[in-house]
């Protein structure tokens, strides 16, 4: 496996496999093709399994070289070899084509190989990013797999048979990467709404253990809305945590509304927020929009911030949100650049922001719910580095895309009514706070570049740039960053 980036790039060789018990044995020449995980019921049945995974290898240099498999058809499209001894599943086949799926755990080096994409996602366990934080146990020396491991030996190759047993005898050292993730579901101890002034009112809500370490969640958008989810970011026996919904949207009324709502007014709502929470000072998290709120908060209320959590930063200059509405972002994602841009003419395209906001602010009902929906899609579809419908199709819902469109394209061509560079420029009131930046190194609509800028201006900030990671907070690497800075930041030690 070699690396473009950090993105796997399968190089091509030859690839030796078989079933546990050596009755079957093939051989690959070549690229192995289109390495995925599948998660639909047929491939869970057909491996007694959570999800499958597979290559494709072509035909042409594809050989049995021991025994057969035996086939089972399961469908007029598809059969499914498999190792008629020990049962191992070894192949998803489609005869009419002209290449061969692998099932990679039957690769004599499955490290070989990474799955790049999920596909069947529809039917993926629920609990499936869970699996990576699962404590590790030694396997058992009286086990039927320590029992059995000399005789599976006997069927690898001398020199992959070295290279497991190194692997085995240094995985005490490989516990502390294994991936955080989500702490599990919890439901509010407290909720309600507090009225903040002008007509708007916001809803919040409290987790996790009453009087612990105080923090505050700030979700992105502008306009989007806190999750269930987000609750789990936190160790809930260490933190207490306030999570609300910002001006205009989520369960915080009147829904869409951008009359007195500003960065400044939601500056002041934290502020608020923290007094009812009795707290002298708070943990600040935030993430995209949540990051640029998180910044302008601590700069105006240095004296109020004990720590700083950022992801994906926005510091909301006119290069960043040219970037990602003019030009840049559209030329990663001409497909979806291509429906982003279709209900705005062609000469109104030379500014897209101000294109936008005249149709989100028009009282023609379907004029507004069509630019919103295809405003909030665009976004949803370049958050993440692959495609990810549990983050992407909620965008499409025509409620939330119209209270986010609105309240971001608000937001954004009033450039978050600061001036361009401020959050840059007053980093220094940052002195002192510790914190936290955790940036995708292939984030889209937030480059990375001001992540850094960010870093070099918070003197003791922390920086992780995430490989192989884009936007989303969801994504494995900049959760498992995220849940780490919660836990240090309250006292929680490294485990090993």
């Amino acid at each position: 496996m070699a690396s473009l980036g950090s993105i796997p790039v399968t190089i091509a060789r030859i690839y030796t496999g078989g079933c546990q018990c050596g009755a079957v044995r093939y051989r690959a020449e070549g690229v192995l093709a289109d390495p995925h995980i599948c998660h639909c019921r047929m491939c869970q049945k057909a491996t007694g399994n959570y999800f499958m995974p597979l290559a494709n290898a072509s035909r042409d240099t594809f050989d049995i070289t021991r025994g057969q498999p035996s086939w089972f058809r399961s469908s007029h499209l598809v059969r499914r070899g498999f190792c008629s001894d020990c049962g191992t599943p070894l192949f998803y086949d489609m005869p009419d084509e002209n290449f061969i799926n692998i099932a990679l755990g039957s690769l004599d080096d499955p490290d070989d190989v990474q799955p790049v994409y999920q596909s069947g996602v529809e039917s993926r366990v629920i609990w499936f990013s869970r699996l990576a934080g699962l404590p590790p146990r030694e396997t058992d020396d009286g086990s039927e797999v320590s029992a059995t491991r000399s005789d599976r030996s006997r069927n690898q190759p001398p020199a992959s048979r070295l290279r497991h047993r190194a692997l085995a005898a240094h995985e005490r050292l490989k516990m502390t990467t294994v991936l955080r993730t989500l702490y599990p579901e919890i439901e509010p101890y407290a909720s309600g709404h507090l009225e903040v002034g002008d007509g708007h009112t916001i809803y919040w809500e409290k987790a996790g253990t009453p009087g612990a370490k105080p923090a505050v969640f700030l979700h992105g958008g502008p306009g989007g809305t806190i999750s269930p989810n987000h609750r789990r970011l936190f160790d809930p026996t260490l933190y207490d945590v306030t999570l609300f919904d910002q001006r205009g949207c989520g369960k915080s009324t009147p829904n869409a509304r951008i009359e007195a709502n500003t960065t400044w007014h939601l500056v002041a709502d934290i502020e608020r927020l923290r007094e009812m929470a009795g707290a002298d000072k708070w943990l600040v998290f935030g993430g995209s929009w949540g990051s640029t709120l998180g910044l302008a908060y601590a700069e105006k209320h240095p004296e109020r911030v004990s720590e700083l959590v950022l992801r994906g930063i926005y510091t909301l200059t006119k290069a960043e949100l040219d970037w990602y509405y003019q030009f840049g972002v559209s030329e990663m994602f001409p497909d979806k650049w291509e429906r982003f841009i279709a209900p705005i003419p062609e000469n109104e395209r030379h500014e897209m922001m101000h294109a936008y906001h005249r149709r989100l602010m028009s009282e023609d009902k379907a004029t507004r719910l069509a630019a919103a929906k295809a405003w909030s899609i665009w976004e949803g579809e370049t958050i993440t580095l692959l495609p990810e419908l549990a983050t992407s199709e909620p965008f499409a819902d025509d409620d939330y895309a119209d209270a986010f469109a609105r309240i971001e394209n608000h937001f954004f061509v009033n450039a978050g009514w600061m001036e361009e560079g401020q959050l840059l420029r007053d980093a220094h009131r940052l002195h002192g706070i510790p914190g936290v930046i955790i940036h995708g190194r292939y984030d889209m609509p937030c480059p990375a570049k001001y992540a850094w800028q960010l870093h070099k201006a918070w003197p003791g900030s922390e920086l992780h740039l995430v490989e192989g990671a884009g936007h989303a907070y969801s994504e494995p690497g900049i959760l498992d960053r995220l849940i780490r800075a919660t836990d240090q930041f309250a006292g929680k030690t490294e485990q090993k």
